[in-house]
């Protein structure tokens, strides 16, 4: 028994040396980092930068940006490690930035899928395709702005005028990547000198993406995807000689529905889409206090956008590019395991009837 107690203490004591040696960092030996940029350098490797803020008000520097060369993710964390002055932690992750080369190259999935794992980084980290490279956009000068960490943090913030971005997170991407009728969405950010501005969203095909578009056609996206709310756009209506005219339509609800015939062989899909809105500008010569010239208008932007419509979906279809998930409407009525093959072929071959319904419901003070 004595024996056995004297073994219990070793232990015991074994243990608390160990975690002295293991006990947390104290806040100010933490150096959290909260904006990661990956750029592509070849098939081997990547170039890995970290932004971390500062909160010391000693130091004229908002942040401290670290900059590597490596295979891995942790590979790159850990050669930080050695040029920085604080331990490095990714508890404070809000946002990864990649450039678009290493998009392409179809190695992105491997890194999002290594932060989703970590225990550490949050499900609502943001995901986000960078024009030219993210070392270049973390290292930028914004003098108006506080720091990049702030800005890029308010700038991912949904807000209805920027409501055409999917504002994709690492837990929205692995959905995606593992849904067979769903292809991912990431926003897409340009660096122009002093500012970064949320210029269109990227659309994936599996690893790679493969198409940008723009601000209009990332609305038409998003309206196809259900979102209720999208932000106001100028729309272009018909011109008399060379006055042109234009109207700004503020949207203030949008409804999409879906109908197939359930027919995976000879795929049709009736699309119908509601949407009501107000006048919040208006450039031409008709005088909308008439009825008739009112709804001559209300028409005239129900078939542009119809018109817009169109041309988004026959070039997904032709793509092969599904991020509104049109073939779900064809999977959920198939009966057996539903393939990857299956989905290309359903919207290669669907056929699509599209109705678009506009309804004006007011206008302000208009010249």
């Amino acid at each position: 028994m004595n024996i056995r107690i004297i073994w219990l203490i070793s232990c015991s004591l074994l243990l608390m040396g160990c975690a002295s040696e293991l006990k947390p960092s104290a806040v100010e030996d933490v150096a959290l980092v909260s904006l990661i940029g990956i750029d592509y350098v070849d098939e081997e490797d990547m170039k890995v930068t970290l932004a971390i803020p500062q909160f010391s008000s000693s130091t004229e520097q908002t942040n401290q940006i670290y900059t590597t060369q490596a295979g891995m993710i942790k590979e790159a964390i850990v050669d930080l490690s050695s040029q920085a002055d604080k331990e490095i932690k990714l508890n404070g992750l809000r946002v990864v930035l990649f450039n678009e080369e290493f998009a392409t190259s179809g190695k992105m999935w491997e890194v999002v899928e290594h932060l989703y794992r970590n225990p550490v980084i949050g499900g609502n980290v943001f995901v986000v395709i960078v024009k030219d490279t993210a070392e270049g956009l973390l290292n930028g000068d914004y003098p108006d702005k506080p720091s990049i960490v702030t800005y890029m943090n308010a700038l991912l913030k949904p807000k209805p005028h920027i409501m055409f971005s999917p504002f994709t997170t690492i837990h929205n991407f692995m959905y995606a990547h593992s849904n067979p009728v769903v292809d991912i969405m990431v926003p897409y950010l340009e660096h122009k000198e002093s500012i970064v501005e949320l210029s269109g969203i990227a659309l994936f095909k599996h690893d790679k993406m493969e198409e940008v578009y723009s601000r209009e056609e990332g609305q038409i996206i998003q309206m196809l995807s259900g979102v209720r709310k999208i932000p106001a756009a100028t729309i272009p209506l018909s011109s008399n000689g060379e006055e042109r005219e234009e109207v700004v339509i503020d949207f203030l609800n949008t409804e999409v529905d879906y109908s197939s015939n359930k027919d995976v062989d000879h795929p049709v899909l009736d699309i119908t889409i509601k949407l009501k809105g107000s006048i919040y500008e208006y450039r031409g010569e008709k005088d909308l206090s008439k009825s008739s010239e009112y709804s001559k208008m209300e028409e005239e932007v129900r078939k542009f956008t119809e018109e817009q419509v169109e041309v988004i979906i026959d070039d997904l279809k032709e793509k092969g590019i599904d991020p509104v998930g049109l073939t779900e409407n064809f999977r959920m009525y198939h009966h057996g395991e539903w393939t990857e093959e299956m989905d290309q072929r359903v919207l290669e071959n669907m056929e699509y009837n599209l109705k678009v319904e506009m309804q004006i419901l007011a206008t302000g003070t208009l010249r």
